[in-house]
C-alpha cells in the first residue's frame, strides 16, 4: 500500500506541474497578431473498459469519438483509439495503446486539408472518493506522428511527410450523485484537462489546448452508464496564433461490461 501512495502523491505532483505550465506555454504566442474562432461542434463517444473475464485486473479499452462541426452540419474529426489497462490497487490503473486520428478541414481557421494521425499513448489512473463525491486523476503522454498535407497542389490529402511531437495531458474530474444512494442515481460531473506539447517540432503551440467539462449522468446498468455535458474547447493551432473557442455538446456511453464469464 506504500507504492500506492507514493504513485498517488508523485501523480498528484505531476498534475500541479503540469497545470502550471499552461499559463507559461501560452507565453510563445504573445505579441503576434492573434485571431480567435468561437465556434459549436458536437461529439458523439463510445468508452469502454470491458475486463477481460468478471474480476478480471486486466480490461481492453475501445474508444470512438464521433467530432462533428457547426452542430453536426460537418466533419470536424473521427478518433479511434484502443489500448490494454491494469488495476495495480485500490484506485490505481495504468495502461497503454494506439489510436488512429483523422482531422477535417473545418471551421473558420480551417487547416489546408484533412490530415491522418498515429498516436501512442501511456497514462496513469487514480481514484478517491471525497465525501459524497467521486475523484478521478488521468495522467496521459502522447506519441503523436501527424501527417503533413497541403503541400501537394495536384493531391492536397496527399500525406508527403511526418511531423513527430510529444504531449502531455492531465485530466481531474469529480462526479456527485444527486441522491444519497449513489448506486444507480443520477449525478452531475465536472472536469477539466490541460494539454502540453513539448519536443523540437513544437515551437508556438506548447500549451495545445484546455477543455472544462460539465454534464449530467445516469446509470443505465450496473456496467453502462449514459452522459449528456457541455465541453468548452479553447484550443492553439500549430502556428501559435491561431485560437479556437469550441462549444461542443458532448454525448457519451461508457461501458464497463466485461468479455467473457
Amino acid at each position: 500500500m506504500a507504492g500506492v501512495a507514493n504513485a498517488r502523491r508523485f501523480a498528484a505532483g505531476l498534475g500541479l506541474v503540469l497545470a502550471g505550465l499552461a499559463p507559461l506555454a501560452s507565453a510563445s504566442a504573445q505579441g503576434t497578431e492573434r485571431r480567435t474562432a468561437d465556434q459549436a461542434h458536437a461529439w458523439l463517444t463510445y468508452a469502454g473498459e470491458h475486463p477481460l473475464r468478471r474480476g478480471s485486473p486486466t480490461a481492453l479499452h475501445l474508444e470512438a469519438q464521433v467530432r462533428r462541426a457547426e452542430l453536426g452540419m460537418e466533419w470536424q474529426q473521427l478518433l479511434l483509439r484502443a489500448g490494454v489497462t491494469r488495476a495495480l490497487g485500490a484506485g490505481v490503473r495504468a495502461g497503454a495503446g494506439y489510436g488512429h486520428i483523422t482531422t477535417h478541414s473545418y471551421g473558420e481557421l480551417p487547416a489546408a486539408a484533412d490530415f491522418p494521425e498515429h498516436r501512442a499513448w501511456q497514462q496513469l489512473s487514480l481514484a478517491h472518493g471525497v465525501g459524497r463525491a467521486a475523484m478521478a486523476h488521468r495522467y496521459r503522454l502522447e506519441q503523436r506522428w501527424v501527417g503533413v498535407t497541403g503541400t501537394d497542389a495536384a493531391d492536397p490529402e496527399r500525406v508527403t511527410d511526418w511531423r513527430y511531437s510529444n504531449r502531455a495531458r492531465y485530466l481531474a474530474r469529480g462526479t456527485l450523485p444527486l441522491r444519497r444512494e449513489a448506486a444507480g442515481a443520477p449525478y452531475l460531473f465536472a472536469a477539466n484537462e490541460v494539454f502540453v506539447s513539448f519536443g523540437e517540432n513544437v515551437q508556438m503551440n506548447r500549451l495545445d489546448q484546455n477543455r472544462l467539462m460539465l454534464g449530467v449522468g445516469r446509470p443505465l446498468s450496473p456496467v453502462v452508464r449514459v452522459e449528456l455535458g457541455y465541453l468548452n474547447q479553447f484550443l492553439v493551432k500549430a502556428n501559435g496564433r491561431d485560437f479556437e473557442r469550441n462549444h461542443t455538446i458532448q454525448l457519451t456511453v461508457a461501458s464497463s461490461a466485461p468479455l467473457g464469464l
